[in-house]
């Protein structure tokens, strides 16, 4: 229930950045009319999520005993299929799971994939040995071993999910699990807490008395779950807060999950943007302030702080953003950076033979860095002509080939080439503003440490000399390291804020 939950919204934060298009979702391997009987010991549950009103695909999780090697485990194969839409374009998205963990639910091993073509599957296999977890993750069809320190009793994120059946809950009982969730790559604490019994409606219809139970990760302490429960302590129905809409999850038999999703549904894109009052010459302002209000919770902590952006609050619900320009300009003076904005990784491969190649193509007589930015920036827009694409983040090497994308194949390709030309390079999450729409919508793009101070850069508007002005407001930024958080999870603040926002333009200042 969680794990499905956390990969749907995951997607979905990624669709609101990427005009895709894709082929429909494969069935599921074990069909509703061709199952065999599970065997004893076996849970077998099948899921279909909503957002809002609009079906969006569906999730199947096996558990069952299994020997391995003469040893007793519990093994689960978890997948979730979804297809939404962006602007009239579909994305599909399919995550696969594999777990194995001892009766009391130490994980022994994982494997997590996921597909998304036409960009090659990413895919990590791991497995516990002693006290470090060692395993082989692999991007675009490169594989990277790696080591992680381990604590012993570490559970599966199948463990938690399934918690409920093995110690059925009381209203007012609280537990709290220490958790390893593979889609994130890190270990989280899981804190359940039994509310109180409720009547809840299924898919159906019908209602029925269930129990509430809060969960809530340490990894997304702002996107809590509310379970509820039958008295098996089997999940009916699972919710949480997305895009200011439900993300709803409802226990269902093999054939409702199946049933192919119609082209009727909610276009993520447009119900996600965030309206806002015109804003001329948009991109070429140097200086913007917005006040931005959210119903029922505090803004500010959502919204990143740095030197081109303050962001201070006004009250309870409601925050100011003041948003500076910040021009690629030469510099004589610099800083040291940790090596991680630097070194090439599974999704900046700076290393990579076509990267270079386009390194040579976009700066080869270049030797100041604030030139080399501006040439790569406007190389990487001028190059990637294509923009309706079917993947949600492909990495630097795929897209050198492609040559194709939105804006997070642009950033990555920056940055990587950025890198190569030992420039330190970031990425930055957050939200952009769409003239046509006179809206904001979610957004990636690229920061360069040029001297002593990071510099936005963004190919897909190349202002190149002139930066990329004040109508970009920034909520998340990564290094994309390997050995740090997932890329994705820098999409996570968009979750809490798209749809839940109201943005009001104060002033601008353009050039």
């Amino acid at each position: 229930m969680k794990r499905n939950l956390i990969a749907l919204g995951l997607a979905v934060v990624l669709a609101t950045c990427a005009v895709v298009q894709a082929d429909p979702p494969r069935r599921s391997r074990a069909s509703a009319d061709n199952r065999p009987a599970p065997p004893a010991g076996t849970s077998d549950i099948w899921q279909v999520a909503y957002l809002g009103k609009s079906r969006m695909g569906y999730s199947h999780t096996l558990t069952r005993p299994v020997q391995i090697d003469g040893k007793a485990l519990i093994k689960t194969d978890a997948e979730t299929h979804l297809t939404i839409k962006r602007f009239g374009q579909t994305l599909a998205i399919e995550t696969r799971q594999e777990e194995e963990e001892l009766f009391g639910g130490e994980l022994q091993s994982f494997v997590y994939e996921v597909r998304n073509p036409p960009a090659a599957p990413t895919r990590t296999v791991a497995r516990v040995r002693g006290n470090y977890l060692v395993g082989e993750s692999t991007v675009a069809g490169a594989s990277k071993e790696f080591s992680l320190p381990w604590e012993a009793g570490t559970k599966s994120s199948e463990f938690a999910d399934r918690y409920p059946r093995l110690h059925p809950f009381k209203p007012g009982d609280a537990v709290t699990l220490r958790v390893f969730m593979p889609e994130q790559m890190q270990v989280s604490d899981v804190r359940f807490r039994a509310m109180r019994r409720e009547s809840v409606a299924g898919l159906d219809g019908k209602r029925r008395t269930l129990l509430r139970v809060s969960m809530v990760e340490s990894v997304m302490p702002q996107s809590p779950i509310e379970v509820y429960l039958d008295e098996h302590g089997e999940p009916v129905v699972t919710t949480t807060e997305m895009l200011g809409q439900t993300l709803t999850t409802y226990t269902v038999p093999a054939e409702v999950a199946l049933k192919e999703i119609g082209g009727e549904g909610l276009d993520i894109a447009v119900s996600a943007l965030v309206k806002s009052t015109p804003i001329p010459r948009a991109h070429f302002t140097t200086r913007a302030v917005y006040h931005v209000k959210m119903k029922g919770e505090d803004p500010t902590p959502f919204f990143f702080n740095d030197a081109n952006q303050k962001v201070i609050r006004k009250g309870p619900d409601e925050c100011e953003i003041t948003v500076r320009n910040a021009r690629p300009t030469p510099s004589h003076r610099s800083i040291r950076v940790d090596r991680q904005y630097l070194e090439p990784s599974q999704f900046l491969q700076s290393n990579d033979r076509e990267v270079l190649n386009h390194v040579d193509r976009a700066a080869r007589n270049l030797v100041e860095p604030s030139q080399i930015a501006i040439a790569m920036e406007k190389y990487v827009g001028r190059e990637l002509q294509k923009k309706d694409f079917s993947t949600a983040l492909a990495s630097a090497a795929e897209v050198a080939r492609s040559l194709q994308g939105d804006c997070t194949e642009h950033s990555v390709l920056l940055a990587a080439m950025l890198r190569a030309r030992n420039i330190p390079s970031k990425i930055a999450v957050g939200l952009v503003y769409v003239e046509p729409l006179c809206s904001f919508s979610g957004h990636m793009w690229v920061e360069a440490l040029l001297g002593d101070h990071w510099v936005p850069l963004d190919a897909i508007f190349g202002n190149g000399e002139a930066g990329i002005g004040a109508a970009h407001i920034k909520l998340a930024e990564s290094s994309f390291a390997d050995n740090g958080p997932v890329p994705t999870t820098s999409f996570l603040p968009l979750i809490r804020v798209l749809g839940r926002i109201e943005l009001t333009v104060v002033e601008t200042e353009a050039q």
